[in-house]
């Protein structure tokens, strides 16, 4: 975590830029559930709205790992992006199908995620 800070506090690193598969480094922290560095990145000014290749957004990673504390900085810091991925199934809609209904609280009771329209996707399905 001290090597981040330090890394971050030069200022002139893009904090967005992408991988091969546009993956930007909050993407990779929620991917691999380093919460305290997708903080970190959150609050330094990271996009939480880039997407990768997949259609996958930071969120949909925290979700896919039950994150809770990634979850609720979301919620806390942003404004959480209902976006749906490559399959048109959004972050709601995958915690739904985990059956994870510690996640799908989190997003629910969040004011921001509810007042997006949850979409249906391309079989029908929708996560409310």
């Amino acid at each position: 975590m001290d090597r981040i800070e330090l890394l971050l506090s030069f200022g002139r690193i893009d904090i967005d830029v992408k991988d091969n598969l546009d993956r930007t480094a909050l993407l990779w922290a929620c991917a691999e559930g380093h919460s305290e560095v997708a903080i970190l990145l959150l609050v330094r000014g990271a996009l939480d709205s880039c997407i990768d290749t997949y259609g996958l957004t930071a969120l949909h990673y925290s979700v896919h790992l039950d994150s809770a504390p990634c979850l609720q900085a979301f919620a806390r810091l942003h404004n959480l992006k209902h976006l749906p991925d490559n399959d048109g199934l959004t972050p709601l809609m995958h915690a739904a199908a985990k059956v994870a209904p510690g996640t799908v609280q989190i997003l629910l009771t969040s004011d921001t995620i509810v007042k997006d329209v949850d979409r249906v996707n391309a079989d029908g399905h929708s996560g409310e």
